[in-house]
């Protein structure tokens, strides 16, 4: 199993409550998570610690489902999850901390990657990965950012 890291964020004009309460529902995930078709809530828990979900994914051509738990939940400063399956297994964890002229959203993931074929394309995935997740802050930063412009 080879590991990367990826650490990411963005600043977003909107304050860390909705910054927040929109990241740490995975329904919304599909908005800004390009990878993401849908999010099932899978436990009776409806939100934070111990809440299951899973997501049904597309990455580089394959379709897969992720399960994956909220391990931490601390409004509005952090939020953790562990995946416990997918190709792709990882525990991010997303801080929210007060910036200038918004919210600096940041996601610290170890991500593991089974296989002989993630192995042998070890630095192309990370770059991959790496290019994926910026995009997909990118997107998350345009809707955070319009969530905030409609507010004021």
């Amino acid at each position: 199993m080879s590991a990367l890291y990826v650490d990411i964020s963005r600043v977003v004009a909107c304050p860390r409550e909705v910054a927040f309460d929109y990241m740490t529902d995975p329904r919304n995930d599909p908005d800004w998570w390009e990878s993401v078709l849908d999010t099932t809530i899978m436990s009776t828990t409806a939100h934070g610690v111990g809440t299951k979900y899973r997501q049904r994914c597309r990455l580089m051509g394959h379709r897969f489902d992720i399960d994956f738990a909220v391990t931490a939940h601390d409004r509005p400063e952090m939020f953790r999850l562990e995946t416990s399956s997918g190709p792709v297994r990882f525990e991010a964890e997303y801080r929210f901390t007060a910036a200038d002229g918004g919210t600096r959203v940041r996601m610290l993931a170890p991500v593991r990657a089974d296989g002989l074929l993630f192995r042998l394309t070890g630095p192309v995935f990370q770059w991959y990965l790496l290019r994926v997740n910026e995009r997909y802050f990118d997107n998350l930063k345009r809707i955070l950012d319009a969530k905030a412009s409609r507010q004021a």
